[in-house]
């Protein structure tokens, strides 16, 4: 199958992950990025930008979708794969479905856009949205002609055990937030902080290590090498069930994963078998009292966590759901 992926190029490195997915299972694949484009079209919005940000957005936008279309006709791809669905504009929808060979338009969303009413002027432009949260799936509120749950994963190739020596610590990478305050303040044990907004932490222990900005793929599958356990906490914005990627990625590089339960996670793991889960502040007290004097009663959960995400929860193993459900259904 010949297969188109657009993205936006970021830190998070999803639409690499599945490209390299897509060339695993052997297909022909061709990668595009909504915010890499060429010099005139950047030039444009530049010229553009005193009549209106937004009016120069939506011409570039374009421009861009109709260049990106161009080189398309050429490959004449089966299908189109699009990654953060709904952070790519509607021009580029609009031209995609223009393409002469009429491929399929997938796009996966993961940020919960499936049940926002502003992204309703999507559903005539996509055969098949993949999202992240199973109850949005579930709902369909917007209508959109297909919709199928498609949890995060893992790419081994880059999420990898890398047998560095792990610090007696704690490591969380992400953006502070309110919830993520209330469990952070009340651990009493060495953490690593990683992310934007922490100096907005409303207590810092002596225990607290913080390093802003952005953290690189690479920085980060280290940090998962190099810590005794990763900790995770998600946010309440869009989501109700979903996991993130962080969910799969640690266990992924051999890191002891202490997750915040969320209704979707015994359909992943094992549930204190191959994750630690916390309900509450005093379940993950409990379990950082147990980790600070036997750690090693953990090993047995680390090593499971990181073979059940080899054998179930890898990008190879979404992008071959993608395809059967592309075969089965269109």
């Amino acid at each position: 199958m010949k297969i188109a992926v657009l993205g936006k190029k970021n830190y998070l490195y999803w639409d690499s992950h599945v490209m390299d997915a897509f060339n695993k299972l052997g297909h022909d694949v061709k990668s595009f990025q909504i915010n890499f484009r060429p010099f005139v079209i950047q030039t444009v919005r530049g010229l553009m930008k005193p009549f209106g940000k937004k009016k120069a957005q939506q011409l570039t936008d374009f421009l861009h979708a109709k260049h990106i279309v161009q080189e398309l006709n050429h490959f004449k791809p089966d299908l189109i794969f699009i990654t953060s669905a709904f952070f790519v504009s509607l021009e580029y929808y609009i031209e995609l479905n223009k393409i002469v060979s009429k491929p399929i338009i997938c796009a996966w969303d993961g940020d919960g856009g499936a049940d926002c009413l502003a992204q309703s002027c999507y559903v005539d432009f996509i055969d098949i949205l993949f999202e992240s949260e199973y109850s949005y799936t579930m709902q369909n509120k917007l209508g959109f002609k297909n919709i199928v749950h498609l949890p995060f994963a893992a790419n081994p190739t880059v999420h990898k055990v890398l047998n560095l020596e792990r610090k007696n610590t704690i490591y969380f990478c992400g953006a502070w937030s309110l919830e993520r305050d209330e469990v952070i303040t009340s651990i009493d044990y060495p953490i690593n902080l990683r992310g934007w907004n922490w100096k907005k932490l409303s207590h810092k222990s002596k225990f607290c290590n913080i390093k802003s900005g952005t953290v690189d793929i690479i920085e980060q599958v280290k940090d998962y090498n190099s810590n005794i356990a990763v900790l995770n906490k998600h946010q309440a914005i869009n989501h109700i069930d979903a996991l993130n990627m962080r969910t799969f990625e640690a266990p992924a590089c051999g890191a002891l994963l202490i997750n915040d339960y969320r209704k979707e996670l015994p359909y992943m793991y094992d549930l204190n078998k191959e994750v630690c889960v916390y309900h509450n502040k005093e379940d993950l007290n409990e379990i950082i009292t147990h980790l600070k004097s036997s750690p090693k009663d953990f090993e047995k959960i680390r090593v499971s966590g990181y073979r059940r995400i080899l054998n179930e929860h890898t990008y190879v193993h979404r992008m071959k759901k993608v395809i059967q459900y592309i075969k089965g259904t269109l």
